[in-house]
């Protein structure tokens, strides 16, 4: 199944499943946004993937989850 058309936001992306799922996304051709609390992890764990971008925010803060959204929406348009 190939995903090349969808952008697909995966929280808790620098965990153990959230990883795999990026990683499976990743592999099925989406574009997916990786959202965590660490910039550092994300970044380790996600360079060198062409269509993983990597966006740090606590989705239990209200403020930086709607930043966030902002900035996904601005950066891919839906």
């Amino acid at each position: 199944m190939s995903l090349a058309s969808k952008i697909v936001l995966v929280t808790g992306a620098n965990g153990d499943i959230g990883r795999a799922i990026v990683l499976d996304l990743a592999d099925k051709g989406a574009t997916v946004v990786a959202a965590g609390r660490s910039a550092a992890e994300l970044e380790a764990c996600f360079s060198g993937f062409d269509n993983v971008f990597p966006e740090c925010f606590d989705i239990l803060v209200d403020d930086q989850v709607q930043s966030a959204m902002q900035d996904i929406l601005r950066k891919y348009g839906r």
